[in-house]
């Protein structure tokens, strides 16, 4: 199970690291994002942590309002004393000029400072919207993670900046 989590993290990372490269006008299209996050173990919705994370997208445009945006990010919790890697693909559809519908798969890996071998991970699908806001875009969300470690469901609230 380790080296399938470490394949897809290993892909994400290949397909975020393409936007390294530049187009002819000497531009990036690599995104920014920051956001925090609110974990909370089902069923009771208990709280069980807030983090904080940054990382890097590629917006791939795959129709006239369909965007694909495979991430790479870091998670933090100073709450917890966790952190973690998370690879997202989350696939954009274009509603309006400002507005965009989003759908999510994630993977998450959460460990306790630097003991890799007590490593939790997690994966799920999420929903959310893209507010496009000029050169920044806010994007709530909601997702669902199955711990892959031990059977635990929880919900996580997101909140994403962008640029």
């Amino acid at each position: 199970m380790k080296k399938i989590i470490v394949t897809l993290f290993a892909l994400s990372a290949v397909l975020v690291s393409t936007a390294m490269s530049q187009d002819s006008t000497g531009a990036s299209d690599l995104l920014v994002n920051v956001g925090t996050v609110e974990l909370l173990a089902l069923p009771h919705a208990e709280h069980v942590g807030t983090y904080v994370y940054g990382g890097v997208a590629r917006p791939i445009v795959v129709g006239e309002s369909v965007t694909l945006l495979p991430s790479l990010s870091v998670e933090w919790s100073p709450e917890l004393g966790h952190w973690g890697l998370v690879a997202a693909a989350t696939v954009d559809v274009l509603v309006s000029q400002t507005v965009g519908l989003d759908a999510q798969v994630l993977l998450v890996h959460d460990q306790p400072a630097w003991q890799f071998g007590e490593a939790a991970f997690f994966a799920g699908p999420g929903v959310g919207i893209s507010l496009y806001l000029g050169a920044i875009t806010l994007s709530p969300s909601v997702n669902a993670f199955y711990g892959l470690s031990d059977g635990s469901w929880s919900l996580v609230p997101v909140f994403n900046v962008s640029w």
